[in-house]
Formats: structure tokens, C-alpha cells, sequence
């Protein structure tokens, strides 16, 4: 279970890469904000339950102490994860979108100034 949880803090990223790829390809008609927040939102929701998937392996008995610092360092990873990559993965993935309708437009009309 424990590598389930680390691959659910992953999974947002790769969610949000391969959705933006189809985008790029013209398979979804999804616009790359909505993706971007899409991505956002699950990631924080992805970091929660993998804390609480981790939490739920714990051996709860009455009158003991148990630490959950890892665990909560997993969630923290995950929120890191997701506030670091989505932006970047939005911004890598807009510059693309722009540069190719800009080509697409320049090479459209190639004798437009007569």
C-alpha cells in the first residue's frame, strides 16, 4: 500500500502531461487553464488520501502513541508536488500551444504584405 500512496502524489502531474498532450494533438477540446486546475485540485485531493491510505495501515491499539511524520511528509511531498509541477507543466505546455498557432498562422498566409 505504502507504494500505492507515493504513486497517488505522482499521478496528478501525469495526469495533467498527458491531458495537455492530447490537447496539443487536438483530441480533447479541453482548454490548458481548465486542465491546469484540474491537475490542481486533484493533486491536493491525491495528497490527502494518500495520508489517509497510509494512516489506515497503522495498527491503532487504546492508550499508544504512534507517529505519523512520514506520513505527513508524504502528504507535504504531495502538496509540494503539485504547487511546484502544475504551473510549470501549464506554462511548458501554453509556450508550446502559442509557438505552434503562431507558426501556423505565419506560414498560412506566406504572401499576406502584397
Amino acid at each position: 500500500m505504502g507504494y500505492f500512496a507515493l504513486l497517488m502524489i505522482f499521478l496528478a502531474p501525469i495526469i495533467q502531461v498527458i491531458l495537455s498532450t492530447l490537447k496539443l494533438k487536438a483530441k480533447i477540446n479541453l482548454h490548458l487553464g481548465i486542465i491546469a486546475l484540474l491537475a490542481f485540485v486533484l493533486g491536493i485531493i491525491l495528497s490527502i488520501s494518500a495520508f489517509s491510505l497510509l494512516c489506515s495501515q497503522i495498527q491503532w491499539k487504546k492508550n499508544e502513541i504512534h507517529c505519523v511524520t512520514g506520513e505527513a511528509g508524504v502528504m507535504m511531498c504531495g502538496f509540494f508536488i503539485t504547487v511546484a509541477c502544475t504551473p510549470l507543466i501549464a506554462i511548458v505546455f501554453a509556450a508550446i500551444s502559442y509557438y505552434r498557432n503562431k507558426k501556423r498562422q505565419t506560414t498560412s498566409y506566406p504572401y499576406q504584405n502584397y
